[in-house]
């Protein structure tokens, strides 16, 4: 396979997540894209067949993302039904970015980043949530 496209990329990723996708408008997946392009310092075409696993793999990563965002928003109105969903996206999202970090450690001739700290679209967000998902971010 070679990732010639973002288009490409996109429809790759929502083959990938199966029907979750739906959830995630076309710009969402756009920045997930763009996002993934700034962190890896990579672009089209993509022909190696390790940095297409890392494209493909980091833009499902900021999809999740988009994905843990709403169940957050949604938390609040429906705490019960939404609890193990929320901490699901929070266990893959961890997994995931687990993953490119043992990555990068372990190819740093392959991946363009410099250090690990200037992956500043791998830092978190800031926010905090308990448990329960509750926000405690100003308190």
């Amino acid at each position: 396979m070679s990732l010639t496209t973002e288009e490409q990329l996109v429809s790759f990723v929502k083959d990938i997540m199966g029907a979750s996708y739906a959830k995630v408008s076309n710009d969402g997946f756009k920045r997930a894209v763009s996002q993934a392009k700034a962190e890896l310092h990579w672009d089209f075409p993509i022909t190696e067949t390790f940095k297409e696993y890392w494209m493909v793999e980091r833009t499902k990563r900021f999809v999740t993302y988009i994905l843990l965002f709403e169940s957050a928003h949604k938390f609040q109105y429906k705490k019960i039904s939404l609890q193990h969903r929320f901490s699901h996206y929070m266990q893959l999202l961890t997994m995931m970015d687990d993953q490119f970090k043992d990555a990068l450690e372990n190819n740093p001739d392959i991946f363009d980043t410099g250090s690990w700290s200037n992956l500043t679209f791998y830092l978190t967000n800031g926010f905090q949530y308990d448990t329960d998902g509750e926000d405690l971010t100003y308190f």
